[in-house]
């Protein structure tokens, strides 16, 4: 079906009539297929009614407008930015909404549950995954567990809900992505969805907007420069990102997702990079999110970068000028956190728990949350002592620092004492309880080893006296037991003799280390023994060998110089090659993460339409099967009502047999089940009629058999007892008739005096009556006539103007067909006078051509006698042989040639296309000619000038002379007196 409309508001007219008939599929796909139209691509106020529409009915029916949004974000992101972000809002307060409706549904469902009452569960499909059949509608039973219901309460009211409210604010934020204009409430919306993963705890959620707003992130950094994205590098828009990202970080501590937290450390650190002005970030924010550090370090067991992060704060507070009171306890929980670290034999640098114990780690984890150098917790000691961090501590603390104080050996037992009250003030302040269990085992490794040095053996029970705090035995060993596989103290547990051995271990590290300085001092005392050395003698080398070490000295630093400075080239070398490695397997990583997410993507798009074509398929066989099993029941309610609430054998094999392939039927089986059914009961009822028929025969003639004679006793009865109540009625008539008609006689006696009254009152409210019954008609028929009067004129009004309308239509067609007559006689004319005009010029040109070949003619005949005349004036002996005799004229003219006679055939072609007449000869045809032709074209042109001017016909100027002079008759004679000559001549 096609939706194409002629304007935006012809769709939306469309979809909001559908959806007034129920038909919200239908206006989502029309307001859908006009969005995707490229004939609307200018932004209209028309287009923000029909994305309002279409966000409410994709929210109303839990469908995804992510297509719909992208759309119209490219309709108005030049034009109206405004009106997507007005979309955005209400389409995430609709959303919204709803899930809070079926929070509110369902917490009723709980209530209704916990009673015991029944409650109708939507009959909703709660999930593309489940398959739930629309027609099925559970009812609680009382006696099964309230827990069950509330949980499926929550399943099918409110998770598909929250499912649409979480894909709501991912495709928002898609679909705000990299936009300067909506970057606010891309934020604002990036809030709402942390709030929704620490509310409901969706822990898989929350991962996955970490992944989206790392991927919108890095399309920010990719795409810089380009119109209406976002400038990363402002100060304003650094601080929004960053603020962000805390929020991000406290909700992954919420959600106790360390090592997710980690990840959002990594994008802080990288967004803090990646910027160039980072002195105009609020210290306040970094205060925070150090403080969220301590939270995720300590969850973590890394108590050594707990420590910095405290420090950090410390010196925030100092630098800010805090409250004393808040510097004092941070002072405090720098101190006794620092005192919490367990001591290392490796190294200084603590294991964490997340970054493999490797050293390399920490350090790349310290540059990123800047702290100076790798952290130890000899480094924070030594800076505690320092730098005055003692005197802004209170009493509590500095004792613990100075129990616990590197290189000051105690008494175990003194240590013990000091120490018991100490750790129970500790745990019962607010600010430092969470560190009172590492600060007792801290305190019972120094015990420990304070043991270590005072005794070799120590009884358990003596040992267990010496424990700071209550700590039970089982604890006590397996820290033993791990201090000692760290290497932090050598004992052994002897179960047996309930002892602790100190420095058992027969290679212990100690007496192997003293063994070659004795045995080196020990020759060195026999070879003194052995070979006496004289005193000078020894002086003597002595002051040589302080000699050669003076000379070598000056070399000797230059050497340790020039070894430092390339221990420091190589060192720096190292360090750019590290971060050259550490940024290409960060851009690997990346890669690795795009292609992991768009293969993921693919996958899950994949899975996602072989579940949908599952669930439709399950969906379809589902509708196959009810509809199967309703046609079986209306089946067998059909055979039930034939045969009268019973079902015959033959009907019940059918529809049982019906029933048990229920889900391979289809309709030409139902068909014809249902036919034989018909005619199974058909039969039966036949057959059934026909018994009662018999039977009813035999039974009605055996009972009225017998009921005859009772019937007639029973007559004679009836008819005797119907006699003596009828008697009794009469009687009883007659006596209330009488009695009543007394009582009318005397009523009409005493009211018989009113009937003056009566008569006289009826007639005066009959003759009022009658008065205002002929008013209200005189009215009424005035009325009438008054109407009448009116429509007349009015009829009368409206016949004027259609006359009046018909005449102004008929003179308006009289003038129309008198100006086309006009027309036709004007261009009548025309033609008449063009026709005339054309046969004028026929009958010119034909006029032309004959006198023109009657010139020709003549001039033959003048051009003869011409030459006629020019041989008899020289006489006969000059005549030529071949001449023709005097008198031979008249028989045969003398033939002119060709060419002399007759012009060439372009000539005549050019004279007659052109119509300007004859050519003018060669001058070698003599003067005459060439006169005549000046006669004759002056004769044309007189012609042609009188033919313009009138009918006249073409006059001819005929020259009757020759060049010699004399005339026609002259040369006649001359011919004649010539003939006797010719004749000798021939003679001769």
């Amino acid at each position: 079906m096609s939706h194409h409309f002629a304007k935006p508001e012809n769709a939306l007219r469309k979809a909001l009539d559908l959806v007034k008939v129920k038909k919200d599929d239908a206006a989502l796909r029309i307001l859908h297929s006009m969005l995707l139209s490229r004939r609307y691509r200018i932004w209209q106020q028309t287009h923000e009614q029909i994305m309002l529409l279409y966000v409410q009915l994709a929210v109303d029916n839990r469908k995804n407008a992510k297509d719909g949004l992208l759309q119209y974000r490219n309709i108005c992101q030049a034009a109206n930015v405004e009106s997507l972000e007005k979309v955005i809002k209400e389409f995430m307060r609709l959303a919204e909404a709803k899930a809070t409706d079926a929070q509110a549904a369902s917490s009723e469902a709980d209530a209704l549950a916990e009673g015991n009452v029944p409650v109708n569960i939507i009959p909703e499909p709660l999930d593309e995954s489940i398959g739930y059949r629309p027609e099925v509608v559970h009812y609680f039973v009382p006696g099964v567990g309230g827990e069950d219901e509330m949980d499926r309460n929550k399943r099918q009211i409110v998770t598909p809900w929250l499912k649409y409210l979480w894909d709501t604010y991912r495709t928002v934020l898609d679909v705000m992505r990299n936009n300067a204009h909506l970057d606010k409430l891309y934020h604002k919306t990036v809030r709402k969805a942390l709030a929704y993963c620490t509310t409901h705890v969706r822990t898989s959620e929350f991962r996955r907007l970490c992944e989206i707003m790392r991927i919108h992130l890095n399309a920010i950094v990719t795409y810089q420069g380009q119109p209406n994205s976002v400038d990363i590098s402002n100060p304003e828009t650094l601080q929004a990102y960053l603020r962000t990202r805390f929020a991000q970080l406290e909700c992954a501590s919420t959600l106790d997702l360390w090592q997710e937290a980690y990840r959002i450390i990594e994008d802080i650190h990288e967004l803090l990079l990646r910027s160039k002005i980072n002195v105009g970030l609020d210290q306040s924010l970094l205060s925070t999110y150090y403080q969220k550090l301590e939270l995720i370090f300590w969850k973590s067991s890394n108590p050594l970068f707990h420590t910095y992060c405290v420090d950090k704060r410390y010196q925030f507070a100092l630098s800010q000028k805090a409250d004393p009171k808040e510097i004092s306890e941070l002072a405090d929980r720098l101190i006794v956190a620092t005192l919490s670290i367990r001591r290392s034999a490796r190294s200084d640098s603590a294991r964490t728990a997340f970054l493999d114990g490797q050293d390399q780690k920490n350090l790349r984890l310290s540059s990123m949350l800047g702290f100076l150098g790798p952290p130890s917790r000899t480094r924070m000691m030594a800076r505690i002592e320092k730098e005055g961090i003692l005197a802004h501590a209170s009493p509590i603390a500095k004792s613990a620092f100075a129990l616990m104080s590197d290189g000051r050996p105690r008494s175990p037992y003194v240590l013990s004492k000091e120490a018991r009250p100490l750790l129970e003030t500790v745990a019962a302040q607010p600010h430092l309880a969470q560190y009172a269990p590492n600060l007792t085992k801290a305190i019972l490794l120094i015990v420990l080893q304070q043991c270590a040095r005072v005794y070799k053996v120590l009884r358990l029970e003596s040992f267990m006296k010496l424990l700071p705090a209550d700590i039970a035995p089982d604890d006590v060993e397996r820290l033993v037991i791990l201090w000692v596989k760290e290497q932090l103290i050598r004992v052994r547990v002897d179960h047996i003799q309930r002892r602790l051995a100190f420095d058992t271990d027969p290679m212990a590290e100690a007496p192997f280390m003293e063994q070659l300085p004795k045995l080196s001092s020990s020759l060195q005392t026999c070879v003194d023994l052995i070979h006496p050395t004289d005193p000078a003698e020894k002086e003597l080398q002595r002051m040589q060998i302080f000699q050669l070490v003076k000379q070598g000295m000056d070399h000797e630093h230059r050497d340790v110089f020039i070894r430092t400075q390339v221990i420091e080239k190589r060192k720096q070398e190292n360090e750019l090659a590290a971060q050259r490695r550490e940024y290409d397997e960060r851009v690997r990583e990346q890669q690795r993460k795009q292609k992991k997410m768009e293969e993921e993507q693919a996958r899950l798009q994949e899975e996602k339409l072989r579940r949908e074509r599952e669930r439709e398929e399950r969906i379809e066989k589902e509708r196959i099967r009810a509809a199967n099993l309703a046609a079986i029941e209306k089946l067998k309610a059909a055979a039930a009502a034939a045969g009268g609430g019973q079902t015959t054998v033959g009907s019940r094999k059918i529809i049982e047999t019906l029933e048990e392939d229920y889900e391979n039927v289809d309709r030409e089986k139902l068909l014809e089940a249902q036919s034989e059914v018909a005619t199974q009961e058909q039969r039966a009822k036949e057959r059934k009629l026909k018994d009662d028929f018999k039977r009813l025969d035999y039974t009605a003639r055996a009972l009225r058999l017998e009921e005859r004679p009772l019937l007639i006793e029973q007559y004679d009865k009836q008819r005797i007892a119907d006699q003596a109540y009828y008697d009794e009625q009469w009687q009883k008539h007659v006596a209330a008739h009488r009695a009543r008609h007394e009582e009318n006689v005397a009523d009409r006696e005493r009211l018989a005096r009113m009937a003056t009254f009566r008569d006289r009152f009826y007639a005066n409210i009959m003759e009022r009556r009658t008065r205002i019954h002929q008013e209200a008609v005189d009215a009424y028929e005035a009325a009438v006539h008054e109407k009448e009067q009116e429509r007349a004129a009015e009829l009368k009004r409206l016949a004027a103007e259609e006359a009046e309308r018909e005449r102004l239509a008929e003179e308006e067609n009289r003038r129309r067909l008198a100006e086309e007559e006009a027309d036709r006689e004007r261009q009548a004319k025309v033609e008449a006078v063009k026709a005339e005009k054309e046969r004028a010029e026929r009958e010119r040109r034909e006029a032309l051509d004959r006198q023109a070949e009657l010139q020709r003619k003549r001039e033959a005949e003048v051009e003869s006698r011409k030459r006629a005349a020019a041989s008899a004036a020289a006489g006969a002996p000059s005549a030529p042989a071949d001449a023709a005799p005097a008198g031979a004229w008249r028989r045969a003219e003398p033939v002119r040639p060709a060419e002399a006679t007759r012009r060439p055939e372009p000539e005549q072609r050019a004279w007659r296309r052109n119509d300007d007449g004859p050519r003018r000869p060669p001058a070698a045809a003599g003067g005459a000619g060439a006169r005549d032709f000046g006669n004759l074209r002056s004769t044309d042109a007189n012609a042609s000038s009188a033919d313009a001017g009138g009918s006249q016909a073409p006059r001819l100027k005929l020259a009757g002379k020759g060049t010699s002079g004399t005339s026609w008759r002259d040369r006649e004679a001359a011919k004649k007196n010539a003939q006797p000559e010719d004749a000798n001549d021939r003679a001769r």
